[in-house]
């Protein structure tokens, strides 16, 4: 266990990420109490990849696996709702990534052997996982005695944790190294010919300058280009693929903010008046009185005037003995404030300690720990060198190097038990705490200067909205959503009422935010299984109330022509414009040689733009052209291009300088080569995902 203890914090790379929370009791309960059976039909099915099924139970023991390993490394016993979310992804991502791969691996006899993992943990040459995990921090070597040390007693852990750690980083080990194999066997596939390499070098290796003329689409008002039906559904014929799209969904919503009414401000005001007289009567059990009536601690600290707000600071400057400050009302809260104490405390520190950790959270390995700090602190006292023992001993490796130095600090910086025996204490001191860190030897070393420092006894009381309040505005939302119940009386309702309507636009299936609104996710469920234009029921997201309605219904595939008509609108306006240019051109231009006479013909200015390159995505002066890069870039000097139908305009274009910096085509074979890998480490996994026809059910889940 103590080996574990030292390789926890450098496992935090491989699975701080890696965390998680159960809820299968809770689904299981669900589908039981309904009078399902969770192995029958679909209901249990999360996802499918390759066509076969995988259950919600498989997945959940899972993420149970990983949450085991999360709480081994951490120490924690409890998840909040970010790091619930977190393991969900995390271990969705590796089961996935997974089973796609693995008929990958099979198809290709890829495996990894026993002796190839005996390698990786106990070989010449070790996993640089291995080594990360059994490399000492403060020297920089690993050591492979720690990797058969830790071997040798994991089965003596009587929890099973090192076991259970071991395995876990077993199957990292298989796993990196499967992918690893799969990745060289691919680079060893992709190969850049001479003539790639010779056409990529000449394409690179040239920067030209060129004169130009331009029309403009935005010179053609959008009101002289008529547009029929026929026009806009012939364009999304031919560039159907052009308007492909991933489900998702587009929801409109009005607001009905839960906030304090102003008999809720009366309460709360009348609240703190009735209080005032026993708060100002309390004195040693002060503490424990505004624990149990304000809506804020008891804060123990002592602090010096400028720590407490201008209005605190103020009463703190001017107060008299037993006075009260108000109540007065400041963000939000009616206040009452009283004076507890004052001490002339330091206002920083200096200090060094040794931390000893508890081997397990058991009495036995807490009493181990205890003895071991008071044993270190008898042979301080009898004039060991402390920041000897700091080194050899204490497990907080940042300061152990150093001697155990931790430099000045402020009050408030450390962990209470530990920052009270500092500020507490005098120079010279060699005190032992706990902590939830374990046992700390502690050596004040020098106190900074000493200030009149207070504890003052904050009572508040936060206005929030009540009951009577809530369903108020409750009812408000529900008449709302009653009366408007379908998609146009929603929208007249909207331009008529005073309600502001938001938009909630392209929403995918397991999206867990919407800016704006807290913990959507019972929202984007309800679109999920609702038809377009549906209004929802009332709900209650955070602090608000919304109706929302069902405005587009967006599935996986080719967009429907409705769905992108003003897009296509805006390209056919544009095909159109264009149209018109080009034949006005044709005719002005019929003849001319130069672009110097087309510009003087047609009265527009000729401009310039340098350093054009093939690699460009935009044009000097001009925007993004690729067009106009592509023709600059196979012009021969001086002569005048064709006509340019661009994005933004109409062009004609001349070269009249290019420079030529000679470069070996080796390099871009090698610049080529490393372009292919670097786009296969993305693209593939994603085409292996297509292939396998991935399909995500997490929704009716979570």
């Amino acid at each position: 266990m103590a080996t574990l203890e030292k390789i926890r914090s450098k496992a935090g790379i491989l699975v701080s990420v890696i965390i998680g929370l159960s809820l299968l009791a809770f689904i299981l309960g669900d589908f039981f109490s309904s009078g399902k059976s969770a192995f029958k039909g679909s209901d249990m099915e999360i996802a499918k990849v390759y066509g076969k099924s995988i259950s919600y139970i498989d997945y959940q023991q899972n993420v149970d696996k990983i949450v085991e390993i999360y709480k081994i490394n951490t120490q924690k016993s409890s998840l909040d709702e970010q790091t619930t979310e977190q393991i969900r992804d995390q271990s969705w991502n590796e089961m996935i990534s997974d089973m796609v791969m693995s008929k990958s691996y099979n198809d290709l006899d890829i495996v990894v052997s026993s002796q190839e993992l005996f390698d990786m943990v106990q070989g010449n040459n070790p996993s640089p996982m291995i080594k990360q995990l059994f490399t000492n921090q403060e020297t920089g070597v690993f050591s492979k005695e720690a990797v058969l040390r830790y071997l040798k007693n994991k089965d003596q852990d009587q929890t099973g944790n090192s076991n259970t750690f071991w395995l876990y980083i077993e199957g990292q080990l298989v796993r990196d190294r499967l992918k690893s194999k799969y990745n060289n066997l691919v680079n060893k596939g992709l190969y850049v010919t001479s003539l790639q390499a010779k056409e990529d070098s000449s394409e690179n290796s040239k920067k030209i300058n060129i004169n130009f003329i331009s029309k403009l689409y935005s010179e053609i008002a959008d009101s002289t280009i008529k547009l029929s039906n026929s026009d806009l559904k012939s364009y999304y014929k031919e560039h159907e693929k052009e308007y492909e799209q991933v489900a998702s969904r587009d929801v409109e919503y009005v607001e009905f903010d839960v906030r304090p009414s102003e008999e809720d401000y009366k309460a709360a005001e009348k609240w703190i008046q009735n209080i005032k007289s026993e708060f100002e009567v309390s004195k040693d059990e002060i503490e424990q009185f505004v624990n149990l009536n304000s809506d804020v601690k008891f804060e123990e600290k002592y602090k010096k005037p400028a720590e407490f707000s201008d209005t605190i600071k103020n009463f703190i400057a001017k107060a008299r003995d037993n006075e009260i400050l108000g109540p007065y009302f400041e963000q939000e809260a009616f206040k009452l404030v009283k004076i507890v104490k004052d001490k002339m405390l330091p206002d920083s520190v200096k200090a060094r300690h040794i931390l000893i950790k508890p081997e397990a959270q058991t009495k036995e390995a807490n009493d181990k720990a205890k003895a071991k700090a008071d044993s270190l602190k008898k042979m301080i006292d009898g004039g060991a060198d402390f920041a000897q023992l700091a080194r050899t001993n204490s497990e907080d490796k940042g300061s152990a190097i150093k001697g155990g130095e931790l430099g000045w600090f402020m009050e408030g910086k450390m962990v209470k038990p530990f920052n009270d025996a500092c500020f507490n204490g005098g120079k010279g001191d060699i005190v032992i705490v706990q902590s939830e860190f374990g046992y700390h030897i502690i050596n004040i070393q020098e106190l900074g200067k000493t200030v009149k420092k207070y504890r003052v006894a904050i009572l508040e009381r936060k206005v929030e909205a009540s009951q009577v309040t809530d369903q108020n505005i409750y009812q408000k939302a529900s008449a709302f959503g009653g009366l408007n119940n379908t998609a146009e009386k929603f929208d007249a309702a909207v331009k008529t009422q005073s309600v502001k309507k938001k938009v909630a636009a392209n929403i995918n299936e397991n999206d867990k935010t919407i800016v704006g609104l807290e913990s959507p996710r019972e929202l984007i469920k309800w679109a999920y299984s609702n038809e377009e234009k549906t209004i929802s029921p009332v709900m209650r997201l955070g602090d608000k109330y919304i109706v929302a309605k069902l405005n587009v219904v967006k599935k996986d595939g080719i967009s429907p022509f409705e769905q992108v008509k003003d897009q296509i609108e805006v390209n056919v306006r544009k095909d159109k414009k264009a149209e018109r240019i080009i034949e006005t051109l044709q005719k002005e231009t019929a003849g001319l040689k130069t672009i110097e006479e087309v510009a003087n013909k047609i009265k527009v200015p000729l401009l310039s733009s340098k350093d054009i390159n093939f690699n460009l995505y935009s044009v000097p002066n001009m925007g993004f052209e690729p067009k106009v890069i592509a023709t600059a870039s196979i012009l021969d000097p001086y002569k005048m291009s064709a006509i340019i139908k661009g994005s933004n305009g109409v062009y004609i274009i001349s070269v009249n300088l290019i420079n030529t910096v000679k470069e070996g085509s080796t390099r871009y074979s090698k610049m080529k080569l490393s372009n292919s890998y670097y786009s296969k480490s993305y693209a593939l996994p994603e085409v292996l995902k297509k292939a396998a026809d991935v399909k995500d059910k997490r929704s009716k889940f979570f």
